[in-house]
């Protein structure tokens, strides 16, 4: 399961940081559930996100989550996180990005990514923020 997890974790990276929306979306469950922690992300970044996602942290179904990617586009010249530093175990990866970011510096988010075996489609997303 591990290794399943992780090739659909490759796939999404590679979409999510192509910002292909359009096509990352047949990766999700209809009813996909996506947290968003910014607890540790300071108040630009966090105040930035929450006002992005109009104040909600929990967003749940395919179309909530696809607003989210279209509100929190990644930016040109963010880095891809490599293939081998996700963290995978049954069927849940990890996946740590840093991006830097005019005025708050170095912002970092650690995905972790639970798929469903059966469907290979996602079924949740937990995102916590950081800057530094």
């Amino acid at each position: 399961r591990a290794a399943r997890a992780r090739l659909l974790t490759e796939k999404y990276v590679q979409l999510r940081f192509k910002n292909d929306v359009e096509r990352m979306q047949h990766l999700f469950a209809e009813d996909i559930k996506l947290k968003v922690d910014v607890s540790k992300a300071g108040m630009l970044v966090g105040m930035k996100i929450k006002s992005l996602l109009n104040f909600h942290s929990r967003l749940i179904g395919r179309d909530g989550v696809v607003n989210y990617y279209h509100a929190l586009p990644t930016e040109p010249g963010d880095e891809k996180p490599r293939t081998d530093s996700f963290q995978c175990l049954d069927d849940a990866c990890v996946v740590t990005a840093t991006v830097h970011r005019p005025v708050v510096g170095r912002v970092t988010d650690i995905a972790t990514l639970r798929w469903d075996h059966n469907e290979d489609l996602l079924k949740r997303m937990d995102l916590s923020f950081w800057a530094r």
